[in-house]
């Protein structure tokens, strides 16, 4: 994600009861996110992007900005659909370390 506002303020967010509905990205958090997403627009070009992202507010106005540098899709049922397909799954594995697997974060 970009700078968010609880990088400003120097504080560690990491309950979704707060980090979902609070501290989004600072100006220059949403400034560097548009850049990011206008080099990744140029990476993939006319290849289909999907944005998985958490529901944070930091990440998920992350993905709005470089959602708007390409033709990207963001729903919620592309992300539940893909979680749902790939829970429990290993990801990935660099030599020597080990997998990855993939355990999405139950909310009541």
């Amino acid at each position: 994600h970009g700078e968010s506002l609880a990088n400003v303020a120097k504080i560690i967010v990491s309950d979704p009861a707060i980090g979902v509905p609070q501290f989004g990205l600072s100006d220059a958090g949403r400034a560097g996110a548009g850049e990011a997403g206008q080099k990744l627009s140029e990476l993939v070009s006319a290849r289909r992007l999907v944005i998985l992202s958490s529901d944070f507010k930091r990440a998920h106005e992350t993905a709005l900005e470089v959602r708007l540098k390409q033709k990207a899709e963001t729903e919620k049922d592309i992300v539940d659909e893909v979680f749902a397909a790939l829970q429990g799954k290993v990801l990935a594995r660099a030599e020597g370390e080990p997998p990855v697997i993939l355990v999405p974060l139950l909310r009541e």
